[in-house]
């Protein structure tokens, strides 16, 4: 309902035909974009292809953003893909109690957010580092200014890395020694 009356509110700022035609068009929501993204890297598709596809099943996006969710759900799929190993290899070993993880960047210019969550000590294995629905909120320096990001994680929880579009974060499996 809210979304049909922001669309409606947009739309009566256009003269009528192009109203009509603003209306008439589907409402794709970014997480509908994602998940087709996603499907098609879990079915072993590579970035080029997902690229092609997404720009085939939702005609209005732009290259670089088509790459860009190309780039997030290849990333996305390798890590839960480690996760899952790494699950399997924690149970297999008995190492339940002594497995956590560790937010680990791999760009050379990370977020604000991500930064954050490298700071952060190991968490267990089994925790995720955000919850759905969960909101993280930073304040940081940049251009003698203090600034505030917040995100919302209401895609998916933040379990093994990929925080956000873009993002190239994992997660490092660590195992604390025998006591």
């Amino acid at each position: 309902v809210e979304l049909k009356a922001a669309l409606e509110a947009e739309a009566g700022k256009l003269p009528s035909e192009q109203a009509k035609d603003f209306l008439a068009r589907p409402v794709t929501k970014d997480s509908d974009i994602y998940k087709f993204a996603e499907k098609k890297a879990l079915e072993g598709s590579g970035r080029e292809e997902i690229v092609r596809a997404v720009k085939n099943e939702y005609k209005d996006i732009s290259t670089n953003r088509a790459k860009a969710i190309a780039r997030s759900e290849t990333n996305r799929a390798f890590s839960s893909s480690q996760f899952e190993a790494d699950k399997q290899f924690i149970k297999q070993n008995g190492l339940e109690k002594r497995a956590y993880k560790k937010w680990v960047t791999r760009s050379d210019r990370p977020c604000p957010i991500c930064l954050e969550l490298a700071s952060r000590p190991p968490i267990p294995f089994d925790s995720n580092f955000a919850d759905l629905g969960d909101e993280l909120s930073v304040t940081y320096q940049e251009d003698n200014k203090t600034k505030v990001l917040k995100q919302k994680f209401n895609y998916e929880a933040l379990k093994a890395g990929n925080a956000h579009t873009n993002c190239s974060c994992i997660y490092q499996l660590v195992i604390e020694p025998e006591a």
